[in-house]
């Protein structure tokens, strides 16, 4: 295994492209939302490339949409029946540089194992399949003779000067590799040699560090917090879990203010109508292309906070 003398490019440089998957057919409720997130990202980026992954079902309906945009972007539509959902963060290669993508195993353990044959198996073969057609060269997470490393790409983010962060629930998925081996595989593969494992959130099925914790530059870091006042809300956590919650995130910033600046940033108190705690209210998982953050809105108090702490 060949590994990387340069850094992986963080999410801060300027893109040559971004990839979306079109939702309709898939959460077609976020159609509207997504159309508007496009001419968004085209008008405000200086984005040279958008790859829109699509069902056939919906190519009709995206091919008139981006006729009506005219814009000087290069947009491709790369067809398939086998995407399954839009998390294309998830299961996508990561692109390194060199036009040289990294693949892990998408391979989820919050999905059961009759989901993993449905949704994430045919995903999986989506961002390899995606690879190909953008014409890029894939390795794999990988240790000779060990098997593939299982990774959501929402479990990692790095500051592209050889630091990471990842959840331990990399280590519990990948129990056919020592944390040694993992740590090798970042290494060889990515040029990380600062691997983080942060404890998982409570109550977050996903495992992941996306909506936990991001980097803003080489040194800083931002992590959620939770208000300092508990007030019961519709379906929210109760008061128990979210003292556990607010105090599990003031821990995890403490930890990594050891190697890092951080700058904290107020989330709602999350609700639990589902399987998966919504995501209302979160701010930490914006989308970052260069020097553009596209940071959600939730109508709520906390939105106006979110927006200065990032124009500061």
């Amino acid at each position: 295994m060949n590994g990387f003398s340069q850094n992986i490019i963080p999410e801060w440089e300027k893109p040559k492209g971004v990839v979306l998957v079109y939702p309709k057919d898939l959460r077609s409720s976020l159609t509207t939302c997504y159309k508007e997130l496009i001419k968004s990202i085209l008008t405000s980026t200086k984005v040279s490339e958008l790859t829109l992954i699509v069902r056939p079902t919906a190519k009709f309906e995206i091919e008139k949409f981006i006729q009506s945009m005219n814009s000087e972007t290069v947009i491709r539509l790369f067809e398939t029946n086998q995407v399954q959902d839009i998390w294309a963060r998830d299961f996508c290669p990561i692109y390194f540089s060199n036009n040289t993508v990294c693949k892990a195993l998408y391979n989820p353990s919050y999905f059961p194992k009759d989901q993993i044959v449905k949704y994430a198996d045919p995903d999986e073969q989506t961002g390899i399949a995606l690879a190909n057609f953008l014409g890029l060269q894939i390795k794999y997470f990988q240790k000779a003779g060990k098997g593939n490393l299982i990774l959501d790409g929402g479990n990692f983010i790095h500051n592209g000067q050889g630091s990471a962060i990842v959840t331990n629930r990399v280590i519990a998925d990948n129990q056919h590799l020592s944390i040694e081996s993992i740590r090798d595989i970042f290494k060889e593969q990515l040029n990380i040699s600062n691997l983080i494992f942060a404890p998982v959130e409570p109550g977050d099925e996903t495992g992941h560090i996306d909506g936990m914790a991001r980097f803003a530059n080489d040194q800083t870091v931002l992590v959620a917090s939770y208000p300092d006042n508990y007030e019961i809300g519709d379906k929210n956590i109760s008061e128990e879990d979210y003292k556990i919650s607010k105090h599990f995130l003031d821990n995890l910033a403490l930890s990594l203010s050891k190697q890092f600046k951080i700058v904290r940033i107020e989330s709602s108190i999350p609700k639990t109508d589902t399987k998966f705690p919504s995501a209302f209210g979160n701010y930490i998982n914006f989308l970052r292309i260069g020097d553009t953050v596209f940071l959600p809105q939730y109508g709520i108090s906390q939105d106006r906070k979110a927006i200065e702490i990032f124009k500061k």
